[in-house]
């Protein structure tokens, strides 16, 4: 048998849910923390039902004032002893975050639309799927690899405009911000926003005066969240 972790909370959270494939929860004391975790015959495959299940027993711990930090899926250990062993140099860390988090939430927005660069130089490496003529002079080679330097940077031109304009708009009501430095193919965009979850209701509305001035694009926000965006 096996724990799996899910978050760290104040040791004085009482814990009375169910996790994974209905494992009751209960907390490892790391005093003056305690980690919640649920017993397994093996580490649960990352499967949407047992991320879900996490997630859940993460929110659970959450209210107005506490802001769990959560564990991302899949920290496994052979049993209690090993997992104090393993984190128990963390506590100061995780003491301090839970300070930082405490009545937050996160809020993602997921912004897409028209990111394609210009085609792949022949003769180079690239995830481009199209493959490419060979070039008839090096003339043709060089505007190519212009053409394809303006398009790069129109592309980040632009997305440092949306997200100027998201900070703009949500100014002080926002806490912390973590933009993805790989937002994925088909993705402009992609940042994570720690906010006080009372003001969340502002953030979104400070959000939705944004897509207007970007007509070509898409923008996806969800949440709120617990914030794992913001943990390491």
């Amino acid at each position: 048998m096996g724990l799996h972790a899910y978050c760290v909370v104040p040791a004085a959270r009482t814990c009375g849910t169910t996790g994974i494939a209905g494992a009751p929860v209960r907390g490892v004391a790391l005093p003056p923390l305690a980690v919640w975790t649920s017993e397994h015959g093996h580490r649960p495959a990352a499967t949407l039902a047992a991320a879900r299940a996490h997630d859940a027993v993460i929110r659970a711990a959450h209210d107005e004032q506490l802001t769990p930090v959560p564990l991302r899926f899949g920290q496994w250990f052979e049993d209690e002893a090993h997992l104090v062993a393993a984190v128990a140099d963390r506590v100061p860390g995780w003491s301090a975050l839970l300070e930082e988090l405490a009545g937050t939430v996160e809020l993602g927005v997921r912004v897409t639309g028209p990111t394609t660069t210009a085609s792949a130089v022949p003769g180079t490496v690239t995830h481009d799927p199209v493959a490419h003529e060979p070039m008839a002079s090096g003339t043709e080679y060089m505007q190519v690899l212009r053409d394809r330097h303006r398009a790069e940077a129109a592309v980040e031109a632009r997305r440092a405009a949306v997200l100027d304009a998201l900070r703009a708009a949500l100014g002080a009501l926002v806490q912390k911000e973590y933009v993805a430095p790989d937002p994925g193919p088909g993705t402009l965009l992609s940042v994570a926003y720690l906010v006080r979850r009372a003001t969340l209701r502002a953030c979104q509305a400070a959000i939705d005066t944004v897509p207007e001035r970007f007509a070509e694009l898409r923008f996806n926000v969800s949440g709120p969240w617990p914030p794992y965006s913001f943990v390491a």
